[in-house]
């Protein structure tokens, strides 16, 4: 997508009239005012912009425009976002064949999906057909509103009842076999159903649309003694399991409200918690939770619950729990059911508030992990304990922290909890760490090689920078105004504002020089733009980005950027690159400096002296030298 298009879409979008259908605007001047969308605005401090086509908060500090909006509003990507205003102005986005056919090709799938899903709810409304599947959803506990609600479906055990309504109906087989309902024989070609003798649970994405299925045996017959209980659709274009909640598109906006989302392990589950009026529930596709799902329920909640069933909250709960936590930005919670029930069951035979009061007392990841590995310690040995330590220290050195003081508060809360409950000082939990993160990079260093990166600190290192990340405002123009090193906020608002300043920069400083993690990022992001022979226009770098919090952060930067005329930017980017120069230099400067001090010797001193200025003018950019 090119700058150009994405600009088209914008200018063709009027914020005004985009916001004013999602909330009540009053004219203002040349403005329009309204009740903030974004936290509980009593009084109208949300001020919407048409001359510049940007929004702003004057409370809470939300900053934007008209696609930043939409992304935050209906909870959807960058990409998404720009469809929904591109079909608004009645704008196609494609640019070349390829990406034509590409979207041709995802909206093939979708409809044919949406047609396979019709035709399995179809099936289960057919007294003759779908008698034993409505029977057995309704032994379970489901009710005919939630089982509609849920578009529950059911594929006919003969072979080929599917292939066949698609032949007749003109629907591409090959479509459906790239979506894995049908199959095709290597051996005589002939086409099959995927799916037979199953109710099946439509996947809906979060706007609603069916891009795949999950495909439950029927207890008692054939299909439950050859094949698996579970069988879920294959990736394709339009479906990633790794990446898809069951439930979600039902489950978004109580959550927005509630702040919550709970993570459960069985299609049943989510429909009777729904049923029951706990409509904060989502299910995974028979994956354990990971980082792409985090990802999804990051964009409306803060916080999410992982309800475990009393086996599955043991050893492997403890280990998935706390890599998600360490490598997250999120409030992660575990609870655990009581053994031998699962949710369906539960508020089935006790009711919600039964699952109410498990969810009320769910335990932070910490708090878990450390429940099941010393819930005994006083009986433990010397080398439990160890063993206990390590595989909880051993998670923590496996997966990549996360940057940042979000990142360092939560190494310190899980260390600090670890110390009280074992008696152990934090210096040798912290040296303990220290060595198992040494032994795993070196067996990462051996399967994949040296690379040259350095993590979250600059050339300089991270603890001598207090603004490397640790001066956050919660308004996003006060965070934008004091994150990271002034030097590398500076750089990022120019480039913002001069695309075709990356050029300049492109080989004079490295992403590892930002020590920021935001600010690296969208660095980074502006270099691969510019590399693959486009602009690196700001909208570019947002969609390239595309998180939610990074496209606000990039808007704020180009605001702030516009303050400088453009005649100046040139002297302003020689200015930051010679900052960036004293930088590298600083280190050498200093041992120089020492050396200085501590010698007795005339000559050694004169030495050091030449040394000392051969370092700061070869450190200058425009000496195109390279620092000593």
């Amino acid at each position: 997508m090119n700058d150009d298009r994405i600009a088209q879409v914008k200018q063709a979008n009027d914020i005004a009239d985009v916001v004013g259908g999602y909330l009540s605007l009053r004219p203002a001047g040349p403005t329009f005012k309204g009740l903030c969308p974004f936290h509980e605005d009593k009084h109208p401090s949300f001020d919407v912009d048409p001359r510049r086509q940007r929004y702003r908060c004057w409370s809470c500090g939300k900053v934007g425009d008209v696609i930043s909006f939409v992304m935050e509003m209906d909870k959807i990507s960058f990409r998404e976002a720009l469809e929904i205003l591109a079909r608004r102005a009645g704008i196609t986005l494609q640019e070349d064949p390829g990406a034509e056919a590409k979207a041709n090709e995802r909206s093939q799938l979708l409809k044919a999906s949406q047609w396979a899903h019709e035709q399995y709810r179809g099936a289960l409304e057919d007294s003759n057909l779908g008698e034993q599947a409505w029977f057995y959803l309704e032994k379970r506990g489901l009710e005919d509103e939630t089982i509609r609600l849920f578009g529950v479906g059911y594929a006919p055990a003969t072979g080929t009842w599917l292939y066949d309504r698609a032949r007749r109906a003109g629907i591409s087989l090959d479509i459906l076999d790239r979506l894995g309902i049908l199959g095709h024989s290597s051996r005589d070609g002939n086409w099959y159903d995927r799916f037979r003798d199953r109710v099946m649970f439509p996947i809906r994405n979060v706007r609603s649309q069916t891009v795949g299925f999950g495909g439950r045996v029927l207890p008692g017959t054939l299909g439950e003694e050859k094949g698996p209980k579970y069988y879920n659709s294959p990736d394709s274009a339009i479906f990633f399991k790794s990446e898809e909640l069951f439930g979600l598109d039902l489950a978004k906006n109580d959550a927005s409200k509630s702040g919550q989302l709970v993570v459960m392990e069985g299609y049943t589950d989510v429909m009777m918690a729904h049923q029951f009026g706990i409509r904060q529930a989502v299910a995974t596709m028979g994956t354990a939770l990971n980082s792409r799902h985090v990802r999804t329920l990051k964009r409306f909640v803060p916080r999410v619950t992982l309800l475990y069933d009393a086996d599955a909250g043991g050893k492997g709960g403890v280990q998935r729990a706390l890599e998600i936590f360490a490598a997250s930005d999120i409030d992660l919670r575990v609870a655990t059911l009581p053994e031998g029930l699962d949710p369906c069951d539960l508020l089935v035979s006790k009711g919600p508030a039964s699952l109410e009061k498990i969810l009320a007392g769910a335990e932070d990841a910490i708090d878990h992990a450390l429940k099941v590995e010393f819930d005994n310690a006083e009986q433990m040995t010397v080398q439990q304990k160890q063993q206990a330590v390590d595989r909880v220290l051993g998670v923590l050195a496996k997966v990549p922290a996360l940057e940042g003081d979000s990142g360092a508060l939560k190494l310190d809360l899980i260390l600090n909890r670890m110390q009280r409950r074992l008696g152990l000082s934090e210096t040798t939990l912290k040296n303990r760490l220290h060595l198992l993160r040494q032994t795993q990079g070196a067996l990462e260093g051996r399967r994949q090689g040296e690379k040259f990166g350095g993590g979250s600190g600059g050339p300089e290192g991270q603890g001598d920078d207090p603004a490397g990340g640790s001066l956050m405002a919660t308004s996003p123009l006060g965070r934008a105004r004091t994150l990271g090193r002034p030097e590398e906020r500076e750089l990022l608002q120019l480039l913002l504002v001069g695309p075709e300043l990356v050029a300049k920069v492109d080989g004079l400083i490295e992403p590892q020089e930002i020590a920021q993690p935001d600010l690296r990022k969208i660095f980074e992001a502006c270099l691969e733009i510019h590399r693959s022979g486009r602009p690196a226009m700001a909208d570019l770098v947002r969609q390239a980005l595309d998180e939610l919090a990074l496209v606000g952060l990039v808007l704020t930067l180009q605001e702030m950027g516009e303050g400088t005329a453009p005649d100046q930017r040139e002297a302003w980017l020689r200015g930051i690159l010679e900052r960036f120069a004293e930088r590298r230099a600083r280190p050498m400067q200093q041992k120089l400096k020492q050396q200085l001090l501590s010698t007795n010797d005339h000559d050694e001193a004169l030495e050091i002296l030449r040394r000392l200025k051969v370092s700061k003018s070869t450190a200058s950019p425009a000496s195109g030298g390279e620092p000593v």
